[in-house]
């Protein structure tokens, strides 16, 4: 079966030649930053000013490609341009701002409280527009806390804070909108997404889902048994939710309608096993780049606690589908036509080629994420260009599209980004997530199990909507 990576990602489709170049800034920034590119010719960035560069192409870039509906790809209207133009105004303005901005917060304070209302209220209609108003709302109810905090009964209860205050501290504080989540996004995980949309493109995609149909063979439920092989394997490299459900989804889905599995069911089983792809080692969302960011935990020691949970979470949910779909006659068993082990032999190294050097890179090397996942993209262009498999050859003007396909995948993880930081900007000045830690190391002194339960839910919880 033959995957059209073009018209497998809808995400590109019908776009104007103003947001594709957006998309294409969006995905080469990172590369530029990561490579120091702003330094080596005189101009070096903060670590701030860089991700408000990233908040102010991804707001244009969402403006620009999803509606007031939150539909992709639809024309846009005069207040989507006027929102996008807003917004890189406003980002460029602090850009250039933010280091004497920061030193005078208390001097010129009009200016601060103009500037964090506007850039806070443009990104939560961002929330809106990709995310939906479940999200926003979540995020609202974490702003509501700063400033009705006061009337919270107990140890809930918080200091009061002014409205401006609130605004200045939820948007340029150190630890909120334009903070470190943001940054990890910005800096990390959009890497590891340009990565896996050329691992896509060259084929990996496919030659996964060749070998999981090789391994799942004629069994029962067996297409649904490749989803889950073939999403957690190419997680296991990409670590982005949206490549593995372009490179897996398209090959597996219709090949689980075919055998009766009803089209809801085959979705969300190709969902759950594309989202675990990010806590498959060694490359993961970017919820363990956090982790090294706030605890100090050595990324090393993060691969090895996720690797037998990620396994865990694999093999059960092998079982389930096992269990329900497992006695459903396939009808036409050509449609499970085992490939020739030669053909995937062959065209291995275009998978191979990359893993190899991330784990070389990572645990030979000792090198950090983000120059592994540099390698990782030379390594995924060179052995797409050399190898391929099943023709997906890149050239030179398909580079350049899926890095633009890039930038559109990218739009929803800085949205998420920017909305983890304001929720963790509103704990930080209530002063609840230090709280909830006294509480819970007091907790974990005496029993653990509580604590992985309080854990367990609030992850459940806040991955309805922000999975990593």
């Amino acid at each position: 079966m033959q995957i059209d990576t073009a018209k497998s990602n809808p995400e590109s489709a019908g776009a104007s030649p103003l947001s594709s170049a957006l998309a294409m800034l969006l995905a080469l920034t990172p590369i530029l930053w990561a490579a120091e590119v702003p330094a080596n010719l005189g101009y070096p960035m903060l670590r701030v000013q860089f991700a408000v560069l990233i908040l102010g192409l991804g707001l244009c870039l969402c403006f620009l490609h999803v509606d007031a509906r939150g539909i992709r790809g639809g024309r846009s209207t005069g207040m989507d341009y006027l929102l996008a133009v807003l917004s890189f105004a406003v980002c460029l303005y602090i850009l250039f701002r933010i280091p004497r901005l920061v030193q005078t917060l208390f001097v010129h304070r009009l200016e601060a409280i103009w500037l964090s209302a506007a850039l806070l209220l443009l990104t939560l209609e961002g929330v809106r527009r990709v995310l939906g108003y479940p999200i926003l709302l979540l995020v609202m109810a974490f702003l509501a806390y700063v400033l009705l905090g006061h009337h919270a009964p107990g140890v809930f209860q918080t200091l009061r804070s002014p409205v401006d205050t609130v605004l200045i501290y939820s948007v340029l504080g150190g630890e909120a909108l334009i903070g470190p989540a943001l940054i990890i996004v910005g800096s990390v995980v959009l890497i590891y997404i340009v990565f896996g949309q050329y691992l896509v493109a060259g084929g990996g995609g496919r030659l996964l889902t060749d070998f999981a149909l090789m391994m799942a063979g004629r069994n029962r439920a067996a297409p649904a048994k490749i989803a889950v092989l073939s999403s957690g394997v190419l997680g296991s490299i990409s670590g982005s939710v949206s490549a593995n459900v372009v490179a897996t989804g398209s090959v597996t889905i219709p090949l689980m309608q075919r055998i009766g599995i009803p089209r809801s069911s085959a979705g969300g089983i190709e969902a759950v096993a594309s989202t675990g792809g990010q806590l498959m080692p060694p490359v993961m969302g970017a919820a363990a780049f956090l982790m090294v960011e706030f605890i100090g935990i050595p990324y090393v020691d993060i691969i090895a606690a996720a690797f037998l949970p990620a396994l865990l979470f694999y093999a059960v949910l092998s079982f389930r589908t096992d269990h329900l779909f497992g006695n459903l006659p396939v009808a036409d068993p050509d449609i499970l036509s085992r490939p020739k082990w030669s053909r995937i032999v062959r065209g291995s190294p275009v998978f191979l080629l990359p893993f190899i050097g991330i784990i070389v890179a990572l645990f030979v090397w000792n090198r950090s994420p983000v120059w592994a996942g540099m390698l990782g993209i030379l390594l995924a262009i060179a052995s797409s260009v050399v190898f391929s498999y099943g023709g997906d050859k890149l050239t030179f003007k398909s580079v350049w599209r899926t890095l633009i396909r890039s930038g559109y995948a990218a739009v929803d993880i800085v949205i998420m980004g920017a909305a983890a930081g304001i929720m963790l900007g509103a704990l930080n000045m209530t002063g609840l997530g230090a709280a909830v830690g006294v509480a819970v190391s007091g907790i974990v002194e005496v029993h653990l199990l509580p604590v992985l339960v309080l854990t367990a839910l609030a992850a459940l919880v806040l991955g309805m909507g922000l999975p990593t």
